[in-house]
């Protein structure tokens, strides 16, 4: 299964990130969500900070990587939101 990102903004500057992937029979092999407020990024800082996640992200269904690496190298790349993860 391949990965998959998720992203949601909101005209108030709250926003809503995923990136996970799927197990071959169920559950996610990761799931990485947080929110946060997007206060002082403009539009091409948030491409720039989707195409950072991207570039991050394994897409590849034989190279998952390490789950909570990725989660801090997200949370780094989306500092400027103050991200909150979720459980």
């Amino acid at each position: 299964m391949g990965a998959s990102i998720r992203l949601s903004l909101w005209p108030d500057g709250v926003l809503w990130f995923c990136a996970c992937r799927a197990q071959k029979q169920r559950g996610w092999e990761y799931e990485i969500r947080f929110h946060g407020l997007l206060e002082s990024a403009d539009v091409d800082g948030v491409r720039d900070m989707i195409e950072a996640s991207i570039a991050l992200i394994p897409f590849s269904p034989y190279s998952v990587g390490d789950p909570n690496r990725l989660r801090s190298q997200l949370l780094e790349v989306w500092a400027v939101v103050a991200p909150e993860p979720e459980a």
